[in-house]
C-alpha cells in the first residue's frame, strides 16, 4: 500500500509533486490614460494605478527589475478604441525594447459593422510594435479578420484571443460596475460553450488563448489543456478576484500572502502557461524576500509552516 502521509509532511515530499510559479510565468496588466504626470490609484484595486505615458515608464522599470518582462496594456474603460495606445506602445518599445507587449483591443459597444475598425486598431498597435494584440470585443469573426490582416501585412504580431471570456461579476469592477460583462460573453453556467469558442478561435488562427476569469473557471482551464495541449494557455486573474483577496485580507479573514500564493499556484497547476494578474509584482517581491530569508528550497512549504509577515511597501 502506498503511504502518502510522509510526502505531505516533508519538504522532499513536496518537491516531488509541487508546481512552482516563477516571475517568468506572469503577464502584468498596466492601465494607461491620456495626460501627463498621472499616477492615480484605481478605485477598488489597492496598490494598482492608472498611469500616463510618462509615469508608466517607471512602472515598467519596476516590473523589469523583478524579472517580469511581459506587460499587457489597457486603455481603460474611458478610452476604448483610442489610437493613443499606439503612441504608448512606440514609446515603451523605444525605452524598453526588452519588454514583450500585449495590447488589449476593444471598441465601444456596437454592432458587427465595427469589425473593420477593430481590425484597423489591432493593425495600428502591431505597426507600433506590440508583440501580441488581444481583441476583447466580442465581434463575430474578429480573430480570423485580425490574423488575416497581420498575415497580409507580413507582421509577426501574434493574437492572444479571449474565447473563454465569461459573463462574470468579477470582471465588472475594472469596468466601473459590478454587473458583469456583456451578453455576448460566455454564460457562466455553460459546461462546454467556452471550450467550443476556444476551438473556433484556434481554427481562426489565434496563437494564444485566454480563460477569463481564472479562479472561478479552473475546470475550464483543465479541460482546455487536455483538449488542446498544443496551444499557449493564459489565465486572467481579473480585477474582481484581486479585490476580493485584498478585501478579505484587510478585514483579517485571510492571510494575504498565503492566499495569493495559493490562488496563483492553482491557476498555474490547472494547466496555464502564463497568468495575467495584478498580484504579479507583489508575488515576486515576496517570493524574493522568502528566497533571501531562507535556504529552504521549497518556499511554499516554508510559507505554510511559518507566519512570515513583511511589509508590502
Amino acid at each position: 500500500m502506498k503511504r502518502s502521509r510522509p510526502y505531505r509532511l516533508t519538504p522532499s515530499g513536496h518537491n516531488s509533486y509541487k508546481v512552482v510559479v516563477t516571475p517568468g510565468d506572469f503577464i502584468y496588466p498596466c492601465t494607461v490614460t491620456t495626460g501627463e504626470q498621472i499616477r492615480e490609484e484605481i478605485e477598488g484595486l489597492p496598490g494598482i494605478y492608472r498611469y500616463s505615458v510618462d509615469t508608466s515608464s517607471e512602472e515598467i522599470k519596476a516590473c523589469l527589475s523583478l524579472g517580469i518582462n511581459r506587460i499587457m496594456l489597457f486603455g481603460g474603460a474611458d478610452h476604448p478604441g483610442n489610437l493613443f495606445l499606439a503612441d504608448v506602445i512606440r514609446i515603451i518599445q523605444q525605452q524598453h525594447p526588452e519588454v514583450i507587449l500585449y495590447t488589449d483591443v476593444c471598441l465601444p459597444a456596437g454592432g458587427e459593422e465595427q469589425l473593420p475598425d477593430l481590425v484597423e486598431l489591432a493593425y495600428q498597435y502591431a505597426l507600433a510594435g506590440a508583440s501580441f494584440v488581444s481583441p476583447s470585443s466580442t465581434l463575430e469573426g474578429q480573430v480570423e479578420a485580425i490574423c488575416d490582416r497581420m498575415a497580409a501585412a507580413g507582421l509577426p504580431t501574434q493574437v492572444l484571443a479571449y474565447p473563454a471570456q465569461y459573463d462574470s461579476s468579477f470582471c465588472g469592477l475594472w469596468q466601473g460596475n459590478t454587473a458583469g460583462t456583456d451578453s455576448a460573453t460566455v454564460d457562466y453556467c455553460s459546461r462546454s460553450q467556452g471550450l467550443s469558442e476556444i476551438e473556433s478561435d484556434m481554427h481562426a488562427g489565434a496563437n494564444w488563448i485566454m480563460v477569463k476569469p481564472a479562479m472561478e473557471y479552473l475546470d475550464i482551464i483543465v479541460r482546455a489543456r487536455r483538449l488542446f495541449p498544443e496551444i499557449q494557455l493564459v489565465g486572467f486573474q481579473v480585477a474582481g478576484e484581486y479585490a476580493m483577496l485584498k478585501a478579505a485580507a484587510r478585514l483579517g479573514y485571510l492571510n494575504e500572502q498565503q492566499s495569493f500564493y495559493e490562488s496563483l499556484t492553482a491557476i498555474r497547476r490547472s494547466g496555464t502557461d502564463y497568468i495575467i494578474t495584478y498580484y504579479a509584482k507583489e508575488f515576486v517581491m515576496r517570493w524574493q524576500q522568502v528566497q533571501a530569508a531562507v535556504t529552504h528550497s521549497d518556499t511554499s512549504y516554508f510559507l505554510k509552516q511559518n507566519s512570515y509577515e513583511y511589509s508590502t511597501t
